[in-house]
């Protein structure tokens, strides 16, 4: 039997339990630092509650969850006929962690089967309370049969890190398949012919680089900016506003990344190989993105490697 204690933030939960945390985040995140700012930067409509689980011998966190709650106006007639309650909102959630592989918790394997039943009761718990519309739950394929009979489940690909190393760039692109590297090639000939950016690396961006930009974009710059893990910002610059800023954090030989696109007329694979660039030729290197999910096909295809997931909608 394992017990679970619930916050309303991320940023709530106890200092004392987050290196054991940490530990389990490993691959998924740089640090715990990085979600604490990562809620901050979120919109008014968006609120993460986390959970932390703990075993049987101590106290010890074995998991660690987080629910995210999205609030949208309903506009459509028909969509408030469907709606479970009379609220003029929408509220869905998701159990998502922010990170690399997007999975709703993660967790110590030997608590495998207590896990599992937790998560089943949370799920139902929430599935039941008529303020929420649509509950999704992502997660480990191990979860599979516990959580079936409560939901509809799909089983999707999802890219977790860029884990081999090259002796260098063109033995990488010679690696993958003929129509992904004739991609890549094309994509750096439009950048070449089509762009004058220029590739440069900061320390840290000064406020006049982004003064252009919207304040969603500057938040998403200050999570980065802000955490002890940055190593560098890879700028795509015409002049002095950037038309791509790619934050990169590193933890030991393990770096992660993110794409902010300012140009949303760059080819979409440059931000990505901007990152592999960097890191594919150095020894016992890891790379993980931890940008939007939509682009996980597209990581597989040129290199990262893959995992089963298993996405239920209750």
């Amino acid at each position: 039997m394992i017990a679970v204690q619930k916050f309303d933030s991320i940023c709530q939960v106890e200092e004392e339990f987050i290196p054991d945390i940490e530990s389990l985040l490993i691959n998924e995140v740089p640090n715990f630092q990085y979600l604490i700012d990562l809620e901050s930067s979120a919109s008014d409509k968006v609120f993460y509650n986390s959970f932390v689980f703990f075993g049987p011998h101590g106290n010890i966190p074995i998991g660690f969850a987080v629910l995210k709650i999205s609030k949208e106006k309903e506009n459509n007639f028909f969509q408030k006929l469907l709606k479970k309650s009379s609220s003029p909102f929408s509220t869905t959630m998701t159990w998502e962690i922010p990170s690399a592989s997007k999975t709703g918790v993660v967790y110590d394997p030997n608590y495998q089967h207590d896990m599992s039943e937790a998560i089943l009761d949370l799920c139902q718990e929430y599935n039941k309370r008529d303020y929420v519309d649509d509950l999704y739950f992502k997660g480990p394929i191990e979860m599979v049969n516990s959580l079936k009979p409560i939901g509809t489940i799909q089983i999707k690909n999802k890219a977790l890190g860029f884990r081999k190393n090259y002796s260098s760039y063109q033995e990488y692109l010679n690696s993958l398949a003929p129509d992904i590297k004739k991609l890549i090639k094309r994509s750096w000939q439009v950048l070449k012919e089509n762009f004058e950016y220029e590739n440069e690396e900061y320390l840290e961006l000064d406020s006049e680089m982004i003064s252009q930009c919207s304040k969603a974009i500057k938040k998403r710059v200050k999570v980065f900016q802000q955490n002890p893990l940055l190593q560098r910002f890879i700028v795509l610059r015409d002049g002095i506003f950037p038309g791509l800023i790619i934050p990169v954090l590193k933890k030991d030989s393990t770096y992660f990344y993110d794409l902010i696109a300012l140009d949303q007329s760059l080819p979409e694979s440059i931000g990505h190989q901007l990152a592999i660039l960097q890191t594919c030729t150095l020894k016992d290197t890891e790379l993980y993105y931890l940008g939007s999910e939509t682009s996980h096909r597209h990581l597989i295809n040129i290199g990262h490697q893959s995992i089963e997931q298993m996405v239920m909608t209750c």
